[in-house]
């Protein structure tokens, strides 16, 4: 899942963000900056963004242990 979030403000009506690009901003940027552009102009994304929502990291339970047991081995993986 990747790390940035891509989505307009609800509460604040014409204001678009897309953030958390890490190292891969500069190889995406054109990408984000495409997808920000048709959603200021109105227009529907050239690809889904449902995995670039802000909200999508709440549905992780950071106390459930299957979670915690994966961060882990994640976590483990990268040594």
């Amino acid at each position: 899942m990747p790390s940035a979030a891509i989505r307009a403000l609800e509460r604040v009506p014409g204001v678009f963000v897309g953030t958390g690009c890490n190292g891969s901003g500069i190889a995406m940027s054109a990408g984000y900056g495409r997808v920000l552009a048709e959603l200021a102009s109105g227009q529907r994304p050239y690809i889904d963004i449902e995995q670039y929502r802000p909200e999508r990291d709440a549905l992780a339970d950071p106390a459930n242990s299957m979670f915690r047991k994966a961060c882990a081995m994640s976590r483990a993986a990268k040594r």
